[in-house]
């Protein structure tokens, strides 16, 4: 598999992006020439710039792009995906750690299933339902995505920018294009309940919301207004 990892980072070098990369570094075959890491540092001081230097010869193919502001969450994304050279894109947090495991467990089982189904399109660890969009998504914390979608469908929707509902968004336009859309989480039964099982663990949210922390939930209201408008119009 030909794949193009993209982490946007913004600031949060502690908490957020060493865990990560660590973590990465730990679990993933870095020198495999068939895979490629894009980093989108955006409005990050020199702490971030010189981390990410000092790790580069842990990796074959990676990619650092410095943006001195802070470009959201979509926009950072785009340029990252924009920047791809892999069959494959996996879209991937800085504020995911990967849990204990084999080396490259948690991409092979992202991979399986576009092995099994021609029209697969986009794989990942956790689905919810969007009320605005009346459908289920995977969100794109950790997704592995088809590069020619984006050729066909176009990237995200920057009109989500600084973040939230442009993975429901483009998962819908994805299903709607014919193609179809997979968690690869396993349930286990913990405490008398099932949940999804993925080796990753993520803190969710951390940078967009301090990028916006004053009006996160006005985003938010006014992206769900966009998802309900293009996908639950009147017939």
């Amino acid at each position: 598999m030909k794949c193009s990892i993209v982490i946007p980072t913004y600031k949060h070098l502690e908490d957020a992006l060493r865990p990560c990369m660590d973590s990465i570094i730990k679990y993933t075959d870095t020198y495999d020439h068939n895979k490629e890491f894009i980093i989108v540092s955006n409005g990050c001081g020199d702490d971030v710039f010189e981390y990410l230097e000092s790790i580069k010869h842990h990796f074959t193919n990676i990619k650092i792009l410095k943006y001195p502001k802070a470009l959201g969450y979509t926009v950072a994304t785009n340029i990252g995906i924009k920047n791809c050279k892999g069959e494959y894109v996996l879209l991937y947090n800085n504020d995911n750690v990967l849990l204990e495991q084999g080396q490259d467990d948690w991409l092979n089982y992202l991979y399986e299933p576009f092995k099994e189904d021609k029209k697969m399109g986009i794989t990942g660890c956790h689905t919810l339902f969007c009320p605005s969009a009346n459908r289920n998504f995977i969100l794109f914390f950790c997704a592995l995505i088809k590069r020619n979608l984006f050729k066909e469908l176009g990237y995200l929707d920057e009109i989500f920018n600084p973040g939230a509902g442009e993975d429901t968004d483009f998962c819908c336009k994805t299903l709607d294009a014919g193609y179809n859309i997979k968690c690869v989480s396993e349930p286990v039964l913990a405490d008398g309940f099932y949940t999804d099982w993925y080796p990753i663990w993520h803190k969710a949210e951390v940078t967009v919301k301090d990028n916006v922390w004053w009006n996160w939930d006005e985003v938010f209201e006014r992206n769900g207004r966009i998802l309900k408008e293009r996908y639950q119009k009147e017939k």
